[in-house]
């Protein structure tokens, strides 16, 4: 494998590997040996990205991770370069379409969590395992990316409220719509001077 990483001709690394072992461990070595090196690795970004981009400065390459956040969509991009020279203080999003599949489907059908979940599985929204997306894991480690860049500060996902979508019933959202709301996932995270605010709960959002 070290082969790999030392052969001359070879410029970029696109690794696609997922999760931190080895993963984390391969992306170093390739920026320890002046590869350029491309990841959509939510979870290595989110924990270790601080480590990985000073090691990519150190050696000289780059570290390029935009569709570990918001896929096809430039979310990346922006933080690091159009809007570095604006004060970001607060970041609300929806940032993981499989919950947003389910929780719409819940709403707006009435079917219960694990109907919803099937069939977003068999659409191919959610994977075999959808422990990550259901429980808040996916959401957390892409708000501790979008923090670390807004707030120019690292975010640790550990630092992160997580809460998930399982425990939902169906009667949670006939209570929702009653009031006027509608339940959704969202990835929190304000910033006020030295005091950060990070977390992605399930919330009332008004109903359009």
């Amino acid at each position: 494998a070290d082969e790999f990483f030392t052969e001359p001709e070879i410029d970029i690394v696109v690794e696609v590997i997922g999760g931190e072992s080895p993963a984390l461990q391969y992306l170093k070595r390739a920026l320890s040996c002046g590869k350029h090196v491309v990841t959509a690795n939510k979870e290595v970004i989110a924990k270790h990205g601080a480590e990985l981009l000073a090691l990519a400065q150190q050696h000289k390459v780059g570290l390029r991770y935009e569709a570990s956040v918001g896929g096809g969509i430039p979310l990346i991009a922006p933080f690091q370069y159009e809007l570095v020279a604006n004060k970001i203080n607060g970041i609300y999003a929806i940032i993981n379409g499989t919950t947003n599949y389910i929780l719409t489907r819940m709403a707006r059908d009435g079917v219960d969590f694990s109907s919803a979940l099937s069939r977003a599985q068999e659409l191919g929204y959610a994977e075999a395992n959808p422990r990550d997306d259901v429980e808040g894991i996916d959401a957390t480690y892409k708000l501790a990316i979008l923090a670390s860049l807004a707030f120019q500060s690292q975010v640790r996902p550990e630092d992160i409220h997580c809460e998930g979508i399982s425990r939902l019933s169906t009667r949670d959202f006939q209570y929702a719509r009653e009031l006027g709301f509608a339940i959704k996932l969202l990835a929190i995270a304000t910033f006020s001077g030295d005091s950060q605010s990070k977390s992605p709960p399930l919330s009332l959002v008004a109903s359009c």
